[in-house]
Order: structure tokens, then sequence, then C-alpha cells
């Protein structure tokens, strides 16, 4: 099982060694977003074969959630880790706030074993200082992955699923 900590001062540079470099625009991966909101969603991290995992309780409730994987290269690798520690949790395996680029690698990495869902109303928007607070365009991340339940029929495996909100 991974073993996540939880989200330190002393952390800062640590986990923004991945996330200030990254392509990633998602507010959730902001260090002052992560330390501050950390109470309400349980959010915790870990370094998994190079990659930054932050782990949370979606709407601060039972379900397990965990943001797309950040880090150099394909993340894809370490998704069976990440679906042995939801396990471990009672839980199917979800992803959140994927990148476009992070779906097409999991469609390409695990043909027709994740479903994806989006929504709009969950959605990161980039603002230039100039444009006086309105909108100029949603970010990338906008879709979330999770694992379907256990199917009661032996002959067919679990289906994980990805989708945008929570």
């Amino acid at each position: 099982m991974i073993e996540f900590r939880p989200v330190r001062l002393e952390d800062r540079a640590a986990i923004e060694r991945f996330t200030l470099p990254s392509d990633i625009r998602n507010c959730d991966l902001a260090f002052a977003n992560m330390f501050c909101w950390q109470t309400v969603y349980r959010s915790s991290w870990a370094v998994v074969e190079g990659f930054l995992v932050v782990r949370f309780h979606i709407g601060g409730g039972t379900r397990i959630g965990y943001m797309q994987p950040v880090g150099e290269g394909d993340f894809t690798r370490i998704v069976p880790a990440l679906e042995a520690d939801a396990r471990a949790h009672g839980q199917r395996l979800r992803l959140i706030g994927l990148t476009d680029q992070g779906r097409e690698l999991l469609r390409n990495s695990s043909p027709g074993t994740f479903a994806f869902h989006s929504d709009r109303a969950s959605e990161d928007y980039i603002y230039r200082a100039c444009s006086q607070g309105r909108a100029i365009s949603p970010s990338a991340t906008t879709s979330t992955a999770s694992q379907q339940p256990a199917p009661t029929s032996a002959t067919r495996s679990s289906r994980p699923t990805v989708s945008t909100s929570a």
C-alpha cells in the first residue's frame, strides 16, 4: 500500500517540485489550496515512482479520489499501485481532474477499462489579469476516471471509470 502523508507547511518545496514545472493547470494542485483545504478533504500526498500523487475524500465524504499523478512521462505505469491503494480502502479507483492528455494515456494503456465523465460545473477556468474577471477559457482538467463496481459475474472484470467531476 502507498504511504500517504498529510500536507504540511514543510512539504511545500517537495510538492511544488512536481506541480510548478507541470503543464497541468488545476487549482487543486496549488500548494496553498492543498494545505488550506486538507482538513475538509483529508488530502494527503505521496511520491510513487517519480510521480506526485494526491489522495483526498471527494466532497469531504467517504469516497476516495486521486488527482491525476504529476511528473515526467506516462503516469499509467503507477495505475496498478493506485488501484491497489483504493481497494485496500474498500473503494474503486477514481482519478479526478484528468487533462485531455491524461485521459488519452488511460484510454491507450487500457482500452475499454476506464469510463470517463465530464462535468462543466467542476472545470477550472483560466483568467487574464486584464480581463476584469471574465473567464478566457476552460483549463484542460476536465475529466474523471474511476473503476466500475466489481461485477457480479465471474466472467467480467471490473471496469474503472473516468469523469471530470467528483
